[in-house]
């Protein structure tokens, strides 16, 4: 958390976040960080949730919708509860939970018109799964350094460059193109 809050949005973050000047633009996110959302995109699905927040440790919180903030770096389990008196815990998915947020993110890409994949190397299911999950109609783009090296759908265009220099190229293409 004490690093989060010290790090910054970066160009990338920052290029998706200025889509939405021209699309409606939904990110789905595996990082459980807020650095989406200080870049300015205003719709972010946080699959593995969100360090930023935290929740009840009570009966089924792993499905919990009830989200509390944590302010500063600290999160302390002896003296933060929630109102029925559990212990708060972090809002992230731990290894072996479910991720709750996975039937909004199959429903967001199921209706895409754009797909675009940034920064996962697609090894962690169920999130990998989501690029089987888009419409025969829809536009496809996968963006990372060794995109030529990744087994994808025909559907999807590889862009083998780093984060920031591949939206800088997918935005102004997405714009010229509208």
């Amino acid at each position: 958390r004490k690093n989060i809050l010290a790090a910054q949005p970066n160009a990338a973050h920052q290029l998706i976040a200025e889509l939405e000047d021209g699309f409606d633009v939904h990110v789905i996110t595996q990082n459980i960080d807020d650095l989406h959302e200080r870049a300015g995109s205003s719709q972010v699905i946080h699959l593995h949730g969100n360090i930023r927040l935290a929740k009840s440790s009570g009966p089924n919180c792993q499905y919990s919708t009830e989200f509390y903030p944590v302010e500063g770096a600290e999160l302390d389990l002896k003296k933060h509860f929630c109102k029925d008196g559990y212990p708060l815990r972090p809002h992230v998915v731990w290894f072996g939970e479910a991720v709750p947020a996975y039937t909004d993110a199959q429903d967001c890409v199921q209706d895409a018109d754009i797909f675009i994949v940034i920064g996962t190397s697609l090894q962690v299911y169920p999130v990998a799964g989501l690029i089987h999950e888009i419409p025969a109609k829809c536009s496809a783009y996968y963006i990372d350094p060794k995109a030529d090296q990744q087994q994808l759908p025909a559907q999807f265009q590889k862009i083998a460059m780093t984060a920031t220099q591949g939206m800088h190229y997918l935005k102004e293409n997405l714009l010229q193109s509208r």
